[in-house]
């Protein structure tokens, strides 16, 4: 064959051409009609001087099996591939409109055009990337503009699967994963628009398609490439050693906000690029909700979709951080709560954003802002749709945490910290800041706070062990009623929200560690709780969060995890329907509904974890691996080193994950897709992991091969049965488990037999040591002092006068590690007890802060895996 284009009228199989579309390096384009069923397509053929090369040919058979095995509305849609004679061709879905790179040069693209192009672009990507697919040469010239507006991506002849796990859903028969192999170093791909990895010759992933995303859209809203020179090897250069100058000065209506994100795509080491294209997508959405509201001139830039948090209370007893972006939302008068709607941002600060209330007008929310680990948290004001700067009513050095405005607008009650360690106290004070007026100091954690309408109590959960339920406090005088003395059928009661006309109390009855039921009680006028509790028909087994429509008839909870699959439900308030999910409100909590009910602000995202692995070494070149915007934690080494097992929602629910020991080549073990997954341990062999998951409610103890596979449940009994791990010589899996009514440390084969109690005084977290002669565990309660105790039950004693997290401790051959907080400062170290020794040391001083998920020492005792939250605050 020649490649000479081919007439009008040819035959092409059951293909007759129309005209010519174009030619490129991968091929000839045709419009050309389909004889069988008589609509026109696309067709592609393979030029002359390539169809004597395999690798090329096979390369263009690829596109099709690839580009075929993606249904997305952005992606071009394959048909058919076949031969006719010694020409190859397939057939795609016509779309008519313009490439990309035909638009920019007529004049470029307006910002809010460009935005939403790139917005689509993502969301195909993202799509491709799950399952497996990178593009490789993501270009204008591959992206049409269809005649509706809407963007189509082209040509995946230079895609190349990236790993052997399929998305969820992917039929095996219909991607058929046959990678062209390319020699090492080979660039493949268009120059202008390739990443620096891609431009090496190097192993490339999804980043790279995400440095190529930013570079189209630095080129829409510019005019011009971010890099670009008078030859090949130049442009190399620029991508190579250059950075793009930014767009801020010279775009105009260019958001900081969007010069941001371009930035972070265009990233020279992937680590440190944007890590998913969904991420991507959000922030543009984010970006468009931005423009929208008018605000995109003067506030700070909104960050790539992060989950921050403030540190969890006794009930979890795990430092989780929740996250940033507070919205408000309106409805028409008639209808409290919409299950549809567009969400604008109402904050978009650098750091910890959370738990908003609304001023008694709704013209402003007050709310939690915490900018550094080692600032605030304080309380703000923001006025409601006005830019500018929030006020700061709280400036002293302690935290402060819940506000709650009074119905009667004077005050708000908030908890003051002076420190990490002192008590909490309940105190009053201003909107406008000034001193606060302490109500009384409080031995519990803090939690959520909800005034009574006439503004007289003060109802918050008492969270302390074997004391958790709901008390009232008098506003003007601080005394107390404690409504689990009153009705044993409150015992265990938390989270109350006073309803509208103040006589009714919504409230979360805890039932396990992560398990609640929604009740609703009434209230009398002397504060005292009225009637019997009534449970609300909600079956999901996490429960958080009540919020009271305005009308008082329905209810606002969040249910499951926001680590995971968590979201918000809307339900009557006598239970006389079924709950509804409001679809708009993923990943939404610490919601506050205004009092006329036209408003609701809640904080957005999840939890943004990553896994670190320290250099015990050198601490200072600790690098975070196995690193997403979302949920990542409770790493463990692999027993040689190679690989590593950890949480991560980064799928969407909460799974088991395997990558290598440099946090690359993931993939899912479990595929649970509800409730969380918790923390994984590998068998002494390598061969299999150990790891709680609550497919039921409540935690059990499962088993499945390191390689994946079915999943084994070793434990069936109602309760928590959580946290597993190893014996040494892998004989016993230890965990903890409150079968007994209390928690302790347990033990059973790994086929799930032979179970029997070790502690008798209450456990909740146990590792082994090295050499199986000790069981180092957390009590369940105050002092949250190390102890250890042999596997046979004797021997039980304090190891280290220090408090421990419930999961931040690790046993190596040198000792045992625990995190340590430096006096006087919000940093941390690594510390251990090495064997024999009567006081630990500090080891390695942390360059983040640590949450309290296990510690896993390598085998050589050079790294550690720590879960660190990230506080970086807006970077894009």
């Amino acid at each position: 064959m020649s490649d000479i284009a081919l007439i009008p009228g040819t035959p092409v199989g059951p293909y007759e051409v129309v005209a010519l579309l174009g030619m490129g390096a991968m091929g000839e384009v045709y419009h050309a009609r389909d004889t069988r069923l008589n609509r026109m397509v696309a067709l592609k053929t393979l030029p002359g001087h390539f169809q004597t090369s395999p690798e090329r040919h096979e390369r263009f058979v690829q596109e099709a099996r690839l580009a075929s095995s993606l249904q997305h509305p952005n992606i071009v849609t394959i048909f058919d591939i076949g031969s006719d004679g010694p020409l190859t061709y397939l057939a795609m879905d016509l779309v008519r409109g313009r490439t990309l790179d035909q638009v920019i040069q007529e004049g470029g693209l307006r910002v809010r055009d460009a935005i939403r192009y790139a917005a689509e672009m993502a969301d195909a990507l993202s799509a491709a990337h799950a399952a497996g697919i990178v593009h490789r040469d993501l270009k204008p010239a591959n992206i049409m503009i269809a005649a509706t507006g809407h963007v189509k991506i082209l040509d995946f002849g230079l895609a190349t699967l990236v790993s052997s796990a399929l998305a969820p859903g992917t039929d095996e028969t219909t991607m058929q994963q046959r990678v062209v192999q390319t020699n090492a170093g080979t660039i493949l791909g268009t120059v202008a628009y390739m990443s620096p990895e891609q431009a090496e010759g190097k192993p490339v992933d999804g980043r790279s398609d995400l440095f190529s995303l930013g570079g189209i859209l630095y080129e829409m809203v510019s005019g011009r490439r971010p890099f670009q020179a008078e030859s090949t090897a130049g442009t190399l250069a620029s991508i190579l050693s250059s950075e793009p100058k930014p767009l801020t000065d010279s775009v105009s209506g260019m958001p900081p906000s969007l010069d941001k994100l371009i930035a972070r795509c265009l990233r020279k080491d992937p680590k440190r690029r944007a890590q998913h294209a969904s991420d991507v997508r959000l922030a543009l959405e984010e970006i468009q909700e931005e423009l929208a509201s008018g605000t995109s001139g003067v506030a700070p830039a909104v960050p790539l979709p992060r989950r921050r948090g403030l540190l969890a209370t006794a009930g979890a007893a795990l430092a989780v951080v929740l996250a940033v972006t507070a919205a408000v939302v309106w409805w028409p008068r008639r209808t409290p709560v919409a299950t549809a709607f567009e969400p604008v941002p109402l904050t978009t600060l650098p750091g910890t954003e959370d738990s908003p209330t609304f001023s008694p007008d709704g013209t402003q929310v007050a709310f939690v802002w915490e900018p550094a680990a080692d600032r605030g948290p304080d309380i703000y004001v923001q006025v409601t749709g006005a830019a500018g700067s929030p006020l700061r009513l709280t400036n002293d050095d302690a935290r402060h945490f819940q506000p709650a405005w009074s119905p009667d607008g004077k005050v708000l009650a908030l908890w003051h910290v002076k420190n990490r360690t002192s008590n909490a106290t309940l105190v009053l004070i201003s909107p406008l800041g000034g001193p606060e007026r302490a109500l009384f100091e409080w031995t519990g954690t803090t939690g959520r706070i909800s005034w009574s309408a006439d503004s007289q109590w003060i109802a918050f959960g008492n969270y302390r062990p074997g004391e958790r339920g709901i008390v009232l406090v008098s506003a003007a005088t601080g005394d107390r009623i404690d409504w689990r003395t009153l009705n044993p059928a409150l015992a265990g009661s938390d989270e109350p929200m006073f309803s509208p006309d103040g006589k009714r109390l919504a409230f979360i009855r805890t039932t396990g560690d992560f398990t609640g039921e929604p009740y609703v009680i009434g209230v009398a006028g002397d504060g005292r709780p009225s009637g019997e509790p009534a449970r609300l028909p909600l079956n999901d087994t996490e429960v958080h969060e009540p919020v009271w429509t305005a009308d008082g008839k329905e209810l606002l909870l969040r249910v499951g995890d926001m680590t995971s699959n968590g979201g918000i439900v809307r339900v009557p308030a006598d239970g006389s329907r079924p709950p509804e999910r409001i679809s708009s409100l993923r990943h939404a909590y610490s919601t506050a509904m205004s009092r006329d009910g036209r408003q609701l602000a809640f904080t957005r995202g999840g939890t943004d974890f990553d896994v670190w692995r320290v250099d015990l070494l050198h601490p200072e070149q600790s690098t975070a691996i196995a690193r997403s915007s979302l949920f990542d934690a409770a790493a463990a080494y692999s027993p040689d080193g190679k690989q590593i097992a950890f949480s991560s929602n980064r799928s969407g629910s909460r799974e088991i994950w395997v990558t290598d020991d440099n946090g690359e080549k993931g993939q899912p073990l479990t595929r649970f897709g509800g409730p969380i997954n918790g923390v994984p341990r590998w068998s002494p062999d390598g061969g299999q992991i150990v790891f709680d998951a609550r497919p039921d409610g409540h935690a059990d103890v499962f088993v499945i091969a390191a390689t994946g596979g079915p999943v084994r449940r070793l434990t069936t009994e109602k309760g928590e049965d959580a946290r597993p791990v190893w014996s040494p010589d892998g004989k016993w899996i230890y965990f903890s488990s409150d079968r007994g009514g209390r928690s302790e440390i347990w033990r059973m084969t790994p086929a799930g037999e032979h179970a029997a109690q070790i502690t008798r005084t209450g456990a909740s977290t146990v590792v082994a040591s090295h050499d199986g002669q000790w069981l180092y565990y957390r009590p369940a309660a105050p002092p949250f002092f190390l102890r250890r105790i042999h596997p046979d039950g004797s021997g039980d004693e304090e190891v280290v006068h220090s408090l421990v997290s419930m999961l931040g401790f690790a046993a190596s051959k040198s000792g045992t590690w625990f995190f340590g907080q430096i006096p006087g400062e919000s940093r941390y170290t690594l510390r251990r007890l090495g064997h024999g020794e009567r006081e630990p040391h500090d080891v390695a001083r942390l360059p983040f802060v640590p949450m309290g998920y296990p510690i896993s020492i390598s085998s050589d005792e050079r790294f550690a895996l720590v879960t660190g939250g990230d506080r970086s605050g807006p970077t894009c």
